[in-house]
């Protein structure tokens, strides 16, 4: 923590020369694009991390079927292209509403999902999921390099980069720790896992 103090403080005496300028912080739409970006990664690998874990540990899938079963998430590769050219016409805010609003959807969907929840089940939400990713994410980086001088638009990636990065590692250390400490209360009708027939994948 002291290391980033003296390295903030020095970063802050370069003012506009410095590797983030704290003047592109002070830009609204510039800190709204990263926020937006940031608060998708923490989400949606958090939430994958407690998938797996749900898919082995509650549904005792084998553990191929579950990385097998988020391939749908992988619309987001597909819809990545369609949603840049989506921002190139109309601009961010649009693909990235529509995409946040997707997205959520997908996530909610899969709250409703249980023990006996089969694949068919999960698969509309794993869709709503990777197409909402997909719209979003060109979305929020271009609006992040349409707030900052041509000359700036590689830092204002990397910036937009780095927040969706390590937002993505905070959501799952946060998923983690939510999991263990559910994991560590005691359950009156927990069984041994080895008790409990594995579910076939419906």
């Amino acid at each position: 923590m002291a290391a980033l103090a003296v390295l903030a403080a020095a970063e802050l005496r370069r003012g506009d020369d410095a590797m983030l300028p704290p003047t592109l912080l002070r830009r609204p739409a510039f800190t709204a694009a990263n926020t937006t970006a940031g608060i998708m990664n923490l989400c949606t690998l958090g939430t994958l991390f407690v998938l797996m874990l749900f898919h082995q540990s509650v549904q005792h899938r084998s553990a191929l079927l579950p990385d097998l079963s988020v391939v749908p998430l992988f619309a987001r590769a597909v819809m990545a292209p369609v949603g840049g050219r989506i921002t190139s016409r109309l601009g961010p805010r649009l693909p990235a509403a529509a995409g946040l609003l997707v997205g959520a959807s997908g996530l909610a969907l899969l709250t409703r999902s249980g023990a006996h929840s089969g694949y068919v089940d999960l698969l509309p939400a794993f869709l709503l999921w990777g197409t909402g990713c997909g719209l979003l994410t060109p979305a929020v980086v271009a609006a992040a390099i349409a707030t900052v001088p041509a000359e700036r638009s590689g830092l204002a990636s990397a910036v937009n980069n780095t927040a969706r990065q390590t937002s993505g590692a905070i959501g799952i250390a946060v998923a983690t720790r939510r999991v263990s400490c559910g994991a560590s209360m005691p359950s009156r009708s927990a069984r041994p896992a080895s008790t409990r027939p594995p579910r076939r994948w419906r």
